[in-house]
Formats: structure tokens, C-alpha cells, sequence
């Protein structure tokens, strides 16, 4: 027969125990990623699909919310398994605006699904639903708890912008609870707590060195900020300026699709350049292992460029523009710093191609092994916990 001093540790323990369960309770979270394809691009999608991911593999669930079709690229990028819990929004255009938004509002307002919501980019396809949170905050109307990210330097730091970008990103700073941001806030009056992200990341496992071969790449949306103009003005001038007899051994590569796409094919065309292609898409898994120079170009912030992380560990050599906060995953002994000029860019470029600049294999590996130490999934999912346990 158990002794009395039995039943009370088992009472003990049971009370142990639902004491644990009341203190740390479950939080339901819901990411909301409004966005139809990474092909060509897409890095804090596919940032947060990889976290999402490494999450569920310990046993801490979160819903995503997204169009099909982003579901769909995540899939077939084998960033996310079929388990994800999901809820899908289908088509494309008016309609899947309407549909998103409004489904997202009667979800998360109405029916109170969720205990935290977490918003990845802010887009103007969004309004309705940025509205609602706001008012819901301002009439004091229960609501889950609303994080934001902010990944968008030139607001982040009240650059020059349109009046109705600054406009959302007001609104999109107001209904929040709390903000998560890549960079610090500047020229913004912020009612909410503000934390920093910690690192940035990707999955190294799927970009290792392979046999290199002579190619130069370029990946990125193609915009402005981007500046995919100035990386085949740069090749030109180093194509005209460079003996054929070491071009010849050489290709150049440029990767990625947006408002600029038809600007850039047409200057493609009108330089008549050599063994250069243009791809609206493309798997990087198979591209950057072999690649031997790739090139970061933006105008404002390379940091936490996923391609540029990528690149660096495949062991390619960085050309990038010394901007912002892009230190932060270069080092000095394996990278070239430039300012977004035409003469910088090209010059750099010129010196890797003709042998002037050398980088060992030994500074490459260990540029890469550095990335990989400070900037991991690990880093940024404990990060995410906290700020939803909050």
C-alpha cells in the first residue's frame, strides 16, 4: 500500500506541474507574410519561412498566413514542410487583396484567434487591415498583441520617400504594440518599445563551396535601391578595358526580377555584351557554389542581404558598397568595400578579374566560418520567442 509521504510527493509534483502550465502559458502566433513569389528575391520571406521552420522542429508551433502562391515557393524551395501549420489565401490581383484583408480582420480582431500577431512587411495591399488594428488600439477594443518588423532602411531612417509611403509607415508604426526592427528608428515618433534584430541568417547547409569556375554574379530584386543598372554598366567597362584573352574565361550572370527588369534587358541588348546573361529567376543552391565573385550594390544597406550570405558561404569573393550597416557580415581580408559608383565598382572588378587583387581560399573560409558563428537561426528564433512571450 503507498505511504502516506507517496501521495504527497505525487501531490506535490502535480501541483508542480500546473503551476508550470498557468505561469507559461501557450502563445498562439500568427505570422502574417502578404507576398506572391521569392523567385526573385524575397529575403525576409524567406528569412522568416527558414525561423518558422527551425521552430517547429522544436515543438513551438506558429500559423502562417500568406497568399498560395507564397506558400507554394516556400515549398518548392524546401524552406518550409508540409506539417506548417497555414492558413492559405488563394488567387491573385483585387480579389486576393479583399479576401486577405478581410479574412485577416474577422480572424484577428473579430473571432480573436491568435494571442500575438506578427506582421513581416509592410504593403500598401494591406491598408484595410493596418486600419482596423489602429482604430481597435485607439478605442482601447481588445486585440491580440501586434509586432511589427520594420526591414525597410530608407524608412527606417526618414530617408527621402513619397508622401504615401511615409503615410503607411506611420500607420503601420501606430498600430503596433511593439516594433522589430533591422536598424534603428530615425525621424519617427514611435509610441511603442523597439527592439533590434539581433543577427540575420540563412540555411548554410544548402550553400557550401563547390568547384569554382570563373562566373560573376549579381542577385537581387531588380529596383532602384538594388542598383542592378550600375552592376552591367560596371561589366561593360571592365569587358571593354579587359585583354580577351583573360575575358574569354570569364562569364557574367545577372539574377532577378522587378520594376527595372525591362530597363536592364534593354541595356543588356544596346551594349552588345559578352558572355552575359539576364534570368528573371533562379535557384542560388545550384548557382552561388560555383560562382567565383558576387556583388552587393545597394544604395543604402546591404545588411541582411540573403543572397550576399549566401555568396559568402559558397566562398565568394564580396564586392560590395560600403554602406549602412553592411560590416556587420563582411570582413575586410575577404571583401572589397566600394561606394555605388561606376568607377569604384568596375575597378574593383577589373582587379579580381586580372589577378591584381588577390584573396586566398584560407580568408574566404574563414569570412565564411565568421558568418556562420554570429548570424544563426538559433540566435534569431530564442530572439522571436522572447519578444512573443513578452
Amino acid at each position: 500500500m503507498p505511504s502516506v509521504r507517496s501521495f504527497y510527493s505525487v501531490g506535490a509534483i502535480g501541483l508542480y506541474f500546473l503551476f508550470f502550465m498557468i505561469s507559461v502559458p501557450i502563445t498562439k502566433v500568427l505570422v502574417v507574410i502578404y507576398c506572391h513569389s521569392i523567385k526573385a528575391g524575397g529575403g525576409a520571406e524567406r528569412r522568416f519561412a527558414r525561423v518558422i521552420q527551425y521552430l517547429g522542429s522544436r515543438k513551438i508551433s506558429t500559423i502562417l498566413f500568406v497568399p498560395s502562391n507564397l506558400f507554394s515557393s516556400f515549398r518548392s524551395y524546401d524552406l518550409l514542410d508540409a506539417s506548417q501549420e497555414v492558413i492559405k489565401i488563394p488567387g491573385r490581383g483585387i480579389l486576393c487583396i479583399l479576401h486577405f484583408n478581410a479574412s485577416l480582420i474577422f480572424r484577428t480582431l473579430f473571432l480573436r484567434q491568435f494571442d500575438v500577431v506578427h506582421n513581416v512587411l509592410i504593403q500598401k495591399s494591406l491598408l484595410p487591415y493596418y486600419i482596423f488594428l489602429y482604430l481597435f488600439k485607439r478605442l482601447g477594443f481588445n486585440r491580440p498583441r501586434v509586432i511589427n518588423t520594420v526591414a525597410n532602411y530608407p524608412l527606417a531612417y526618414g530617408l527621402p520617400s513619397p508622401v504615401e509611403n511615409r503615410l503607411l509607415f506611420s500607420l503601420y508604426l501606430q498600430c503596433a504594440d511593439h516594433i522589430d526592427s533591422l536598424y534603428e528608428l530615425k525621424k519617427t515618433n514611435v509610441q511603442c518599445p523597439v527592439t533590434i534584430t539581433p543577427c540575420s541568417f540563412t540555411d548554410y547547409s544548402l550553400f557550401r563551396p563547390g568547384k569554382k569556375e570563373n562566373h560573376v554574379v549579381f542577385a537581387g530584386r531588380m529596383e532602384v535601391s538594388k542598383n542592378p543598372l550600375l552592376f552591367v554598366l560596371a561589366v561593360a567597362q571592365v569587358q571593354r578595358l579587359c585583354p580577351s584573352s583573360i575575358l574569354k574565361h570569364w562569364r557574367f550572370s545577372i539574377y532577378g526580377n522587378g520594376s527595372l527588369s525591362g530597363e536592364v534587358n534593354s541595356l543588356v541588348s544596346s551594349l552588345s555584351l559578352h558572355n552575359f546573361t539576364f534570368s528573371k529567376c533562379a535557384d542560388l543552391r545550384t548557382i552561388l557554389p560555383t560562382s567565383r565573385v558576387f556583388l552587393s550594390l545597394q544604395q543604402y544597406e546591404n545588411y541582411p542581404s540573403q543572397s550576399l550570405m549566401e555568396a559568402i558561404s559558397c566562398h565568394n569573393i564580396i564586392i560590395a558598397t560600403n554602406v549602412g550597416l553592411t560590416y556587420k557580415l563582411l570582413q575586410p581580408e575577404s571583401s572589397i568595400l566600394v561606394s555605388p559608383s561606376l568607377d569604384d565598382v568596375y575597378k574593383a572588378l577589373l582587379d579580381v578579374i586580372m589577378g591584381n587583387l588577390k584573396i586566398s581560399d584560407e580568408q574566404l573560409h574563414a569570412s565564411a566560418d565568421c558568418l556562420q558563428r554570429f548570424h544563426t537561426v538559433e540566435t534569431f528564433g530564442n530572439y522571436l520567442m522572447q519578444l512573443w512571450q513578452n
